[in-house]
């Protein structure tokens, strides 16, 4: 029934609004700013007010920038959407275009998804390991691990302080693996000449072998 009356919204929407909608719904929220910046397009606020004022699965919210929140399952269903009608490449444009304004308005947290999207590895990894010291100290091990897991391997391999804070943040929860990565991550350091990395992943290996 919800995909029902989400696809009655699209049916009659033109084909630029249409294209609004499913570059906005790669992002939790949108602005009317980042509306523009993800498709180009400078009506694409008032695509956004329109579905607001309709009551057509969308919240407006105030605060220093007037913020559009989808409905989870309508945002569910524009991504699919969006996935089927639209190039691999202009979705990733879209989603890295929004990652880069989100990161400079300094909602870091919110850009790494969209890189990840976007398949901007080397923008999520350097975004993910100024986020992971902090992260990790509040106890959010659980994003910190789906950031890097979605992050390819190759790339994590060039990183060692990726495998670091993964395992890391795995010493209580999988000791097994949290030695291998660190493991990893040691060795990436002894061939980087890092030696704070050696002092910190040698230590940590330390905790896993007491803990197991």
């Amino acid at each position: 029934v919800f995909d029902y009356f989400a696809g009655e919204i699209l049916a009659h929407a033109t084909p630029a609004h249409r294209r609004v909608l499913m570059l906005t719904a790669a992002a939790p929220w949108i602005t009317g700013r980042l509306a523009r910046i993800a498709s180009g397009d400078p009506g694409a606020p008032r695509v956004l007010e329109y579905l607001h004022r309709r009551h057509l699965f969308t919240d407006r919210r105030q605060g220093p920038e007037i913020t559009y929140h989808y409905h989870t399952l309508f945002r569910d269903f524009l991504r699919a959407r969006a996935a089927q009608e639209l190039p691999d490449d202009e979705r990733a444009a879209g989603a890295a275009s929004v990652a880069r304004a989100l990161e400079d308005d300094g909602y870091r947290e919110e850009a790494v998804p969209l890189y990840l999207e976007a398949r901007d590895f080397a923008s999520a990894a350097r975004l993910v390991l100024s986020e992971a010291p902090h992260l990790h100290a509040q106890g959010r091990a659980r994003m910190l691990l789906a950031w890097i897991a979605a992050i390819p391997p190759p790339v994590v391999t060039g990183h060692p302080w990726l495998a670091y804070w993964a395992g890391a943040t795995e010493v209580w929860s999988d000791p097994g693996r949290a030695r291998a990565r660190l493991q990893q991550a040691f060795d990436g350091f002894v061939a980087a000449g890092d030696r704070d990395g050696q002092v910190l992943a040698a230590g940590a290996i330390t905790r896993v072998w007491i803990l197991s």
